[in-house]
């Protein structure tokens, strides 16, 4: 029994240790860019009908993510990346929200 525990607490401390760390597919400065199209991708498709709304809502987001020359599957996979770290993730989404507030500031002035 005590060789079962000892074993399990070498197990437990050899997990800890090793962290594994990975970039994503899509990386950088990049990476906000890429979410803020896709949010405002999703505005969009949530003014699409019902019944039409998920089979297009795939073909939408390969043509925004292709743009960048990424696919659906790179971008999960970053997203993957981003939901590891809870900080990792607000920090992404903020500098997607700060170029969201900055493209709406500059079409503002291009309409005054």
């Amino acid at each position: 029994m005590r060789f079962a525990l000892f074993l399990f607490a070498l197990l437990l401390l050899g997990a800890c240790g090793k962290e594994e760390t990975w970039e994503p597919p899509i990386a950088g400065e990049e990476l906000p860019a890429v979410v803020a199209d896709l949010l405002i991708l999703e505005a969009a498709i949530k003014e699409l009908p019902n019944r039409s709304r998920d089979s297009l809502s795939v073909i939408y987001y390969e043509r925004v993510l292709g743009t960048y020359s990424y696919t659906l599957d790179e971008f999960q996979q970053s997203l993957r990346w981003m939901q590891e770290d809870p900080t990792r993730m607000t920090e992404v989404y903020n500098e997607a929200l700060n170029l969201l507030t900055v493209r709406e500031s500059e079409l503002n002035q291009e309409e005054k």
